[in-house]
């Protein structure tokens, strides 16, 4: 450039360079020659900018403001080439991007039909952003998101495997199984399953301190009943019969019949006194008490 700068060849340099690539469209056949407009309009802006700094560096303050809105007007003409190209290559992108996705999510739900996932646990497949890569091979993606499905088929059944073993050590007692299914989240199998028997050990233990304590208290209870009960009976007084205890033996005889006296010991039960007392009276034989 001259001392006073050829701003308006240069612009026309830059705006040549730029018309001839001016309207390119990006198709299925012709990514790299676009890919190489989008070099040469990048290499035309920072060719552009460091000139500008240069020239800016090495001429006095007064003319860097004229130099500067030159500089500027070049620099708009590449601006406005290179959004053009960016447009073109953000819309391949984006379609690239959209079929690749679509690809996919076809991979996700054919396989799938094979480990028959539930919503939840399909919502777990990831589309990782490094498949939307262009050095990526659709045989690796494939298997990617297979072995996803692999994995998260096998914690399930494996999962399931748990389930199935923490109820059964639940069964038969009194601990919640859905508890310790839950912990499963934070805890391993063997380990929840450890705890479980622990505590089925430490309940087992009370229950039986909670019958040996029920059984001694009912044998207390009853041994107390026994003692009260030989305690009333030794104070009962039984009541004495009221009637001859020694009869004297004296023989009377008459013409008739023959009346004795006879002087006896009873010994009796309390229970027998009535008996023995109507025998004396129904058979018309006299007592006296000594």
């Amino acid at each position: 450039m001259s001392e006073l700068g050829n701003f308006e060849e240069y612009k026309a340099f830059i705006q040549k360079k730029v018309d001839e690539v001016k309207g390119i469209k990006l198709t299925d056949t012709n990514l790299p020659e676009v890919k190489a407009v989008k070099s040469l309009i990048v290499s035309l802006r920072t060719n552009t900018t460091k000139i500008q700094k240069d020239w800016i560096a090495f001429n006095i303050n007064s003319r860097k403001n004229i130099a500067n809105a030159s500089f500027e007007s070049i620099l708009s003409v590449i601006a406005e080439s290179e959004k053009q190209i960016d447009d073109e290559l953000n819309k391949y992108e984006e379609e690239r991007k959209a079929g690749l996705l679509y690809m996919f999510e076809t991979y996700i739900a054919e396989q799938n039909e094979i480990f028959k996932l539930d919503e939840k646990n399909l919502e777990r497949i990831e589309i990782k952003s490094n498949y939307f890569n262009v050095t990526k091979k659709e045989a690796d993606v494939f298997n990617d998101i297979t072995s996803q499905f692999v994995a998260i088929k096998k914690e399930l059944d494996e999962k399931a495997e748990a389930e199935t073993a923490i109820k059964k050590e639940c069964e038969g007692s009194t601990l919640n199984a859905d508890v310790y299914i839950e912990m499963l989240s934070f805890k391993t199998p063997l380990s929840i399953l450890s705890q479980i028997k622990e505590e089925k050990e430490r309940v087992a233990k009370l229950e039986e301190e909670k019958i040996a304590k029920a059984v001694a208290e009912k044998e207390a209870e009853i041994e107390k009943e026994v003692v009260e009960r030989i305690t009333e009976k030794e104070n009962v007084i039984e009541p004495k019969f009221n009637a001859v205890e020694e009869f004297e033996e004296e023989v009377v005889v008459d013409e008739v019949d023959k009346t004795k006296i006879l002087s006896v010991k009873l010994t009796y039960r309390a229970s027998q006194a009535r008996m023995i007392n109507d025998f004396f009276k129904n058979n018309n034989i006299k007592v006296d008490v000594l």
